[in-house]
């Protein structure tokens, strides 16, 4: 497949600006003119990382250390992601850390002091529920789960050495 020579341009860091993001699931990303990037693979001398849109072609390449672009290849076939998502998605992935690493703090709190941290938010209760959701789903990663059938009790009671009492 041969691409066309103008299809591939190298910028500068100076000529492109990007700012690194935290995902959803806890990964590193890019955002460059309003697209998201995904890692693709780690090299010895840099990092490659492609569009997160499914079907798009576009691609970057930092250095090692992710501080300047050495090459990209911005041709999307979509709109950018609107800067709402994208303050939603760091205000989610905020929340979701200070939740994990505080257990005994209210969601709600934690919610408030992130929006009151970044004023210009526009948040609708939808993203409020969805923010406190996912809130409550990063603390039950925590906990281990509950066992379900009696054989499990017997196992969780005997690892733990606490003998049980039956026939009295």
């Amino acid at each position: 497949m041969a691409y066309d020579i103008n299809t591939y341009r190298s910028l500068t860091a100076m000529e492109m600006e990007f700012q690194k993001i935290e995902t959803n699931r806890g990964n590193t990303g890019l955002l460059c003119q309003g697209h998201k990037f995904r890692l693709e693979r780690k090299a010895k001398t840099y990092t490659s990382w492609q569009c997160t849109t499914k079907g798009c072609l576009a691609r970057l390449k930092t250095d090692h250390e992710q501080e300047n672009i050495v090459w990209s290849r911005l041709d999307h076939n979509h709109d950018p992601v609107s800067a709402d998502s994208v303050t939603r998605q760091i205000l989610r992935t905020e929340c979701k850390r200070k939740a994990a690493e505080n257990l005994t703090e209210r969601p709600s709190k934690v919610i408030m002091k992130e929006v009151v941290s970044k004023p210009d938010t526009d948040l609708v209760p939808k993203d409020l529920i969805a923010i406190r959701q996912a809130m409550y789903r990063e603390r039950r990663k925590k906990f281990s789960a509950l066992p379900k059938t009696r054989q499990e009790v017997h196992e969780a009671l005997q690892h733990y050495d606490i003998t049980s009492n039956q026939g009295e």
